[in-house]
């Protein structure tokens, strides 16, 4: 369908890329209105801060795959352990000494997520539309690096089903089994666990390489279902192009 006319006109104030996976704003998440169980993987996640609220929510996620290739590839968004070349791409950069380390046992151990996001089974969405484009404009070196504003990409909406809430970067936060959690990237993220399926990805945009989204918003059919309506305008005028307020200077191009 065709975006929001308002959000692209010139006098529309452009929210513009980000420097670096960064974005300090205060951005609530995408409300659902219905009522879903939030404990996916209850005894596996029953370590976790009280900061980390377990939610309900619409996800962003940039990837420079397109739909085509996303729903052929892998019918959706997995762990990247379940990903060859993303395992060949740890090992390359030392992150990991081989496969048998990225599929350890133990997959929901969100702090070794969160440490190295080789690992684990958990896939990142972003409460900001701007970090979603960040990471779907980035392509990586052979040394890990990331080069951001270097391709065009995606920014796909996802329906987030008991994902995770993770806080702000920069404290320490304590497990309500012992454990030690520490967020590195204020990245404005809701980890799923498990994964998301092609049914969970509500709609899509395709962003170029500026910043600028382009094109027509591809809109999955459930959109329009009476479970994601109260939600449907919101996502709409996001992936139009709406601002989700004004963030520090240094974290903008």
């Amino acid at each position: 369908m065709a975006p929001n006319p308002f959000f692209e006109r010139g006098e529309y104030m452009f929210e513009g890329n980000l420097v670096t996976n960064r974005d300090t704003r205060h951005i609530p998440p995408v409300h659902f209105p219905g009522w879903t169980d939030v404990n996916l993987y209850p005894a596996e996640l029953a370590d976790l801060p009280m900061e980390f609220e377990r939610c309900t929510t619409y996800g962003f996620r940039g990837d420079t795959r397109g739909p085509a290739e996303v729903q052929e590839e892998s019918n959706g968004f997995f762990a990247n352990w379940t990903r060859p070349s993303h395992i060949a791409q740890a090992v390359q950069q030392q992150q990991v000494a081989g496969p048998q380390e990225v599929q350890v046992n133990d997959p929901m151990n969100l702090p070794r997520f969160l440490a190295n996001p080789q690992l684990g089974e958990f896939v990142s969405t972003c409460k900001s539309v701007a970090m979603a484009r960040y990471f779907a404009t980035s392509t990586w070196t052979p040394q890990g690096g990331m080069v951001p504003g270097s391709t065009d990409g995606w920014v796909y909406a996802c329906f987030v089903e008991a994902g995770i809430h993770i806080p702000p970067a920069g404290g320490q936060y304590f497990g309500q089994q012992g454990g030690l959690y520490q967020v590195p990237y204020n990245e404005q993220e809701v980890a799923m666990p498990g994964g998301l399926g092609w049914k969970d990805v509500i709609a899509a945009r395709r962003v170029l390489v500026s910043g600028h989204f382009t094109g027509p918003i591809y809109v999955h059919p459930q959109l329009g279902w009476s479970k994601h309506a109260g939600s449907a305008p919101q996502i709409y005028d996001l992936l139009s192009g709406m601002h989700q307020g004004p963030g520090n200077p240094g974290e903008w191009v």
